[in-house]
């Protein structure tokens, strides 16, 4: 499984930055289909997280991720396929 690398934070939805997502080095990246529009954003940032060097990057279904409803567990489904793909890879 994953852990969140933002969990101890006051806020229940943060919202972040690039510089605070690259002081947290995650090793996996989710974010959702109409952030990662613009993917030279990110690719700017590929020697600084592990997550971009590693291709831990995957863009969700933004209407499974960003509104509670049934269709959200399409959304977990996926993300444990990308927590077991990361897996295999070790």
């Amino acid at each position: 499984g994953g852990e969140n690398v933002f969990a101890n934070t006051a806020a229940p939805y943060p919202q972040v930055s690039i510089e605070q997502v690259i002081t947290r080095q995650p090793e996996v990246l989710f974010t959702s289909r109409h952030a990662m529009s613009d993917d030279g954003m990110w690719a700017q940032w590929k020697n600084e997280l592990p997550a971009l060097r590693n291709n831990h990057v995957w863009s969700l279904n933004s209407d499974w991720i960003n509104r509670p409803t049934p269709r959200t567990l399409n959304a977990i489904i996926e993300v444990c396929e990308h927590f077991e793909s990361v897996k295999r890879k070790r």
